[in-house]
């Protein structure tokens, strides 16, 4: 059985980051030699990053993840295609360790891969390129002979298995790397901090040479796009170490190859001969210099002459591309939101923690657009909610829909609903729901002049408005999902904290319920959760209840009036005496009810997502839910405990399981971290870190 605590002040000494697309087999061999190294399992981690979204890639790791006396080991999934530079982005902000390791997919690092790259880097080295070995045969292809000098070079370039990461790559890792915007290191960051970079030289990797289709140097001309971004990061080191001078041969081909045709129309056969004459004997030396060192067969041999004549054009059109990207001369998201929308809906008809996650978004929408009259689009219970959101002006009711499984569809005020949306006349609509599947068709029946949101692989979405749509993040945390909507609208981040805007009546009234609010040293326990398979069980609740109840602290039994037995269950279990307040508060002094509580006990619900917002210190167990997406953001205040289960995120009314993943968390270990973090305690509190950082630590027997 494994539980997988998060705990506080735990971090790895590293993080081994790894992008993969579709490519089990490959995968299972990376992970068998990570999983063979000598530094012991506790002090790394290996972060998968699933590009492709593949479902035997999941299982494999999963089962790797679930095999006791390795690392620990997590799986991601952010969208579809959107590349290993993305991947590794989401993989190292994912993990809390101070050095990040990457490596690919198709690599076999050696046994002492890490610990050589560990010594290294507390040397005082802030970023190095480890040594990588490429065995090829005699004679080789074109495509082995360019694999083969990774071997030789400083750094491995940008390539479609290594965008903008060596494949051996080192970095160290800050929060400030984290932030909202950071980007992955790339070549040219470690190739500027040469005083502090070094490559190691032991602890290779091994990167074997994947077979390739016909042609493959055509697909590689795209690399010549990321020339043109790190030269505008640094264009002195670019001269220096990359390329010296502009390809100035390559543009003379195009150039004459343009110019043959163009010369024959006009009649001047002489210089149109000289000009073909000039770009067949350019192409000619590109298709000899590939075969210098390389097989000399028919079928090599054609590839090398037929794929020379496009690889000038496709080079220069790529290198034109990138430096148009990088000039920012191609349309920028700041500008798709010209002029700007007077009136502004806003459709997220979802529950306490969503609508809770939703207020960075709102906040960002709030700032970017001052003079907007933004209205708010969901269920009934959130409409005293989202007016005391200073970014929300006015809220209208949604009253369901079919397939929306929040809420019953009351069909016979659809008619009304629609009626009134349409009436606002709202300059831009914006779907923050979810991937759109369902709500994009919905939304669109909002009569909006535009329509803004996420979108996925199987939803629908007017193409009319596609620049304001961004793909729906398959990874991260609720709150960076739904502000990579609002990055892509142009409009800067106001910080990620939640809003839940509590008053002093709220207080008081809190205080008319239950006097001790003021007087005692409490604890809140909340056993309830929305679906019985996120609910931990009655018996270990009123375990970790009266463990801290011996400690001399109030217990605190909430929950909503429909939960009222359930909380009674849990007080007859207890063997302490308790205070339950089920079915007597509402939400806001339930609000203030947290606030001044020493720490909060709960399921992975939206009592846990107030705590945050007050910033009362919590342990959540997690049964079944995505941890990454909801786990509070400050760890040093939070802890997480889950136990990995190939099922979750769990989609069961009732967990299918005999021994689900609520079974693996020992009520001890729970009621341990909450003396830990609770207010008063001895123990300090880490310094905050972002949500992505919150993992299965270690495996527990």
């Amino acid at each position: 059985m494994i539980a997988c605590p998060l705990l506080a002040g735990a971090a790895p000494d590293v993080a081994v980051v790894i992008p993969t697309y579709r490519r089990a087999a490959l995968l299972q061999r990376c992970l068998q030699a990570v999983c063979a190294q000598r530094l012991p399992g506790r002090r790394f981690e290996v972060v998968v990053v699933d590009d492709g979204r593949d479902e035997d890639t999941r299982v494999q790791v999963l089962a790797y993840a679930a095999q006791e006396g390795r690392a620990a080991i997590r799986y991601l999934r952010p969208g579809i295609g959107k590349g290993p530079a993305a991947a590794r982005n989401a993989g190292w902000r994912s993990s809390a360790a101070p050095v990040i390791a990457f490596t690919d997919d198709d690599t076999i690092p050696a046994v002492d891969w890490l610990a050589e790259g560990l010594g290294a880097m507390a040397e005082g080295v802030d970023a190095l390129a480890g040594a990588i070995r490429v065995h090829i045969p005699n004679p080789c292809t074109d495509h082995q002979w360019n694999t083969y000098g990774l071997e030789k070079a400083e750094f491995a370039p940008p390539t479609p298995s290594c965008a903008g990461m060596p494949s051996n790559a080192w970095a160290a890792s800050t929060n400030a790397s984290r932030a909202p915007g950071a980007r992955t290191p790339t070549c040219s960051s470690v190739c500027s901090k040469r005083t502090a970079a070094s490559r190691a030289v032991r602890g290779p990797s091994v990167h074997p040479v994947r077979p390739e289709r016909w042609g493959v140097s055509l697909r590689q001309q795209r690399n010549a796009m990321f020339e043109a971004l790190l030269y505008k990061k640094h264009p002195d080191l670019y001269r220096a170490r990359i390329r010296g001078r502009p390809p100035l041969a390559r543009y003379g081909l195009v150039v004459t190859a343009l110019a043959a045709p163009v010369l024959v129309l006009a009649g001047h056969l002489t210089a149109a001969l000289a000009c073909a004459l000039v770009t067949a004997g350019g192409i000619g030396r590109i298709a000899a210099a590939r075969l210098h060192h390389t097989d000399r067969s028919a079928r090599h041999v054609t590839e090398m002459v037929v794929t020379s004549c496009a690889i000038p054009f496709l080079s220069v059109y790529w290198r034109v591309r990138g430096f148009a990207a990088a000039s920012d001369l191609l349309p920028l998201s700041a500008a798709l939101l010209s002029p700007p929308p007077r009136r502004i809906a806003v459709f997220r008809a979802l529950m306490l923690g969503d609508m809770l996650c939703a207020t960075p978004a709102l906040r960002a929408l709030r700032h970017g657009l001052p003079d907007a009259h933004i209205t708010l689009i969901g269920l009934p219970w959130a409409r005293e909610f989202a007016l005391r959101l200073a970014s929300v002006d006015a809220f209208i009711e949604f009253p369901g829909f079919p397939g929306l499984p929040e809420s019953e569809c009351a069909a016979e005020r659809l008619p009304a609903f629609l009626a009134e949306v349409q009436a606002g006349r709202f300059d831009l609509v914006i779907q923050m729901h979810g991937s759109g599947t369902l709500t994009n068709p919905l939304v669109a029946t909002f009569g909006g002049a535009r329509m803004a949101g996420f979108r996925s692989t199987r939803s629908w979405y007017p193409r009319s408005n596609e620049p304001l749509f961004c793909d729906w993040p398959e990874s991260g945390h609720e709150i960076d999902r739904l502000l990579c909507l609002t990055d892509r609208l142009g409009l800067p981040r106001h910080g990620r904290r939640l809003d839940f805007p509590l008053t002093d009546d709220d207080r008081r009234r809190c205080a008319g319920l239950w006097p001790g609010v003021v007087s005692s040293r409490y604890v809140c326990v909340h056993a309830g959760a929305q679906l019985p398979s996120r609910r931990w069980n009655v018996d270990r609740f009123a375990d970790v209840a009266d463990q801290l109840a011996a400690d001399g602290r109030e217990v605190v039994l909430t929950g909503s009036d429909k939960e009222e037995h359930l909380c009674a269950e849990l007080a007859e279990r207890m063997r302490h005496r308790s205070v339950n307040l089920a079915g007597r508060t509402d939400l806001w002094t339930l609000g203030a009810l947290l606030e001044r509580a020493d720490c909060v006990v709960c399921n992975d619900t939206g009592v846990s997502h107030v705590a945050a917002a007050v910033a009362t210190p919590s342990v959540v167990v997690s049964c079944g839910s995505d941890v990454d997406r909801w786990a509070p953001l400050e760890r040093g205040l939070h802890q997480v405990f889950w136990r990995p289960m190939p099922c979750r995120p769990c989609q069961h009314l009732h967990c299918p399981e005999i021994d689900g993943c609520a079974s693996g968390v020992d009520p001890s270990e729970v009621a341990e971290a909450a003396r830990r973090v609770a207010r008063g305690s001895s123990a300090a509190v880490p310094e905050t870190l972002s949500a992505e950082s919150f993992r299965p630590l270690e495996a527990r027997a």
